[in-house]
């Protein structure tokens, strides 16, 4: 059943590609194994919510045939681990159109804390010097706040912030030491790598869907990071794109913590939205 977020994602891809499907777009093997696994999410939402992504679909068809009429009729899906935001590839590699599918917001790429040192391409050193520190976060939590669910933790908040502040930091210097770091982040953030459009579907919207053009987009060379009220990270960079990072646990369970790999823990997540980027192009369908 479509219980959670990712579930309603999953119905929502399985209901755009059935109606690629039904005029004659030729399936992918991911694709083929999706249109099978994702049509029971797709089945046990609400009856008013099939409706409004059968109407969403039905507009999505619509504005790629008249937008692209030259489009091959081949469609593949994409993997959760495939390093893009990307969710279905309309097309062949000659002419492609690339599509990332939301139900209710406008996300970019999400990523982990442990991660972070290599998403940077950071060198070795530069990564286990941040790792260090947040190994030692990772560990006094546990001691101090021994619970086996978040829920039972006394004070969450307060590892999350010392988790962000550590993050923060290691970029800072990460900016300074390795400038770099600021365009391959931004570009893992983002996919600059990959031009696509982002088609949120929405009940915000009159008509439920806005395509949001993410066509590529200027390299950043510096970056100012902040918190907010909530205290997410942001950052602000000097190409005009401002995003924010939520911390929050990735799972119930607190993971035990490995004293042979400090990478392995799968305990935290960033969310990552945008706040702003400059010459933001979208319309609604």
């Amino acid at each position: 059943m479509a219980r959670t977020s990712n579930d309603t994602g999953r119905a929502l891809e399985y209901v755009i590609s059935e109606k690629f499907y039904e005029v004659g777009f030729k399936f992918g093997p991911l694709a083929t194994t999706h249109r099978r696994n994702f049509a029971p999410y797709f089945k046990a939402l609400p009856s008013a919510q099939r409706v409004m992504f059968e109407s969403a679909s039905d507009n999505i068809l619509n504005w790629v045939l008249k937008s692209f009429p030259q489009i091959p009729k081949e469609l593949e899906s994409l993997p959760d681990n495939s390093g893009s935001v990307v969710d279905v590839v309309l097309g062949t590699k000659s002419q492609t159109v690339n599509l990332s599918i939301k139900h209710n917001h406008l996300a970019l790429r999400h990523n982990r804390p442990h991660g972070l040192g290599n998403r940077c391409g950071v060198s070795q050193s530069q990564e286990n010097a941040y790792l260090d520190e947040l190994y030692a976060i990772e560990k006094q939590m546990r001691n101090e706040d021994p619970a086996i669910y978040f829920r039972g933790m006394k004070d969450k908040q307060k590892w999350m912030k010392k988790i962000n502040e550590n993050a923060k930091k290691h970029l800072e210097l990460w900016a300074n030491s390795a400038p770099s770091s600021i365009e391959t982040y931004f570009g893992y953030l983002t996919s600059n790598d990959r031009p696509y459009y982002k088609i949120e579907v929405s009940s915000r919207f009159p008509n439920f869907v806005y395509v949001h053009e993410f066509l590529g987009n200027r390299s950043p060379s510096s970056v100012s990071l902040s918190f907010n009220h909530l205290d997410y990270l942001v950052l602000d960079y000097d190409n005009g794109w401002s995003i924010y990072k939520r911390l929050h646990n990735a799972s119930s369970k607190i993971d035990a913590l490995s004293t042979i790999n400090r990478s392995s823990t799968g305990d935290w997540k960033w969310d990552v939205q945008l706040i702003n980027q400059p010459n933001k192009k979208g319309f609604a369908l």
